[in-house]
């Protein structure tokens, strides 16, 4: 049982690090979803999912694998997506408050 644990531990480098960091960034984003800590349109939620897949790619460049890569490319992809969505919403959101408190129709409170 020794030998298992010194050739494992042995093995571990920076790569299989930020690999490691990725996949708990995939499954804290996952559990704040499910516990509804956070929204599926939330942009922490996004962001989470982008760093969380572009760590995981960073650590295939240590042991390629082409159907892994081609996932974190895909996850980064909607990601970036849903991160400028939400940013374009909240523009458009700010802008039509705005302009009805120019008019004066509303605040900006609300």
């Amino acid at each position: 049982m020794l030998e298992f644990y010194t050739t494992t531990t042995a093995g571990f480098t920076r790569m299989d690090a930020v690999g490691v960091t990725g996949f708990a960034l995939y499954v804290l984003s996952y559990l704040l979803l499910a516990l509804r800590c956070l929204g599926n349109e939330s942009r922490l939620y996004y962001g989470l999912n982008f760093l969380a897949a572009g760590c995981v790619l960073v650590s295939l460049s240590e042991n390629f694998n082409l159907a892994s890569a081609m996932i974190q490319v895909f996850w980064i992809s909607i990601s970036a997506l849903g991160l400028s969505l939400s940013y374009v919403r909240v523009r458009s959101c700010l802008r039509r408050r705005y302009s009805a408190v120019v008019e004066g129709e509303g605040d900006l409170t609300g």
